[in-house]
């Protein structure tokens, strides 16, 4: 089947513009991702509309990787200052089983000991729940970078992705308007 390769009036359509002057910084991501699928004299109009795209992208993933450094900066700083609080209690609690002057019984000594090892737990607890957090942060990390390279990369002119899962007809991508005035996305195949 042929491929059929978005108009003027299509994208527009599917950005809910009347206009193409009406384009703003804030549709950047979504008019990227269809840059390969558009005529290519309608993608070279679009990028037109958009001559700081380049810099626009940089300077968001300036923005996004030093917002990402304080983030991380602070949470290291705040599970130090944990661990440090954690490993004084420790400490204090081994000085008190150490002191021969306390005679502390069995039965004290054994509560000393059940403090402890609640203190290692939840030592340990925040330690797993901080690797989840940096875990989450490099997931985030790395869809934000996709987004960025994937909008860069379209607005380039580069093609990062093929474009053979997109060769049905445009009316099987494209949402259509039902006779009661309802936009309905068509769902083939």
């Amino acid at each position: 089947m042929e491929n059929h390769l978005l108009s003027m009036q299509d994208v527009l359509f599917n950005l809910g513009l009347s206009n193409i002057k009406y384009l703003d910084r804030s549709q950047y991501p979504y008019v990227a991702s269809m840059l390969p699928q558009m005529q290519p004299e309608v993608a070279q109009k679009i990028l037109d509309q958009f001559p700081d795209l380049a810099n626009t992208t940089k300077g968001m993933f300036e923005t996004y990787k030093s917002s990402l450094d304080n983030h991380l900066a602070s949470n290291n700083a705040s599970l130090q200052s944990c661990y440090d609080t954690r490993d004084k209690m420790a400490a204090s609690m081994q000085k008190t089983l150490d002191d021969p002057n306390l005679n502390l019984t069995f039965e004290q000594r054994e509560r000393i000991w059940d403090r402890m090892e609640s203190n290692a737990q939840r030592k340990d607890a925040k330690d797993t729940e901080n690797k989840k957090f940096l875990l989450a942060s490099a997931r985030q990390g790395l869809v934000a970078l996709g987004i960025g390279v994937l909008t860069l990369g379209a607005a380039l002119g580069t093609v990062i992705l093929p474009n053979a899962a997109t060769n049905a007809p445009l009316e099987d991508k494209q949402e259509k308007k039902s006779s009661n005035g309802i936009f309905n996305r068509n769902k083939k195949g």
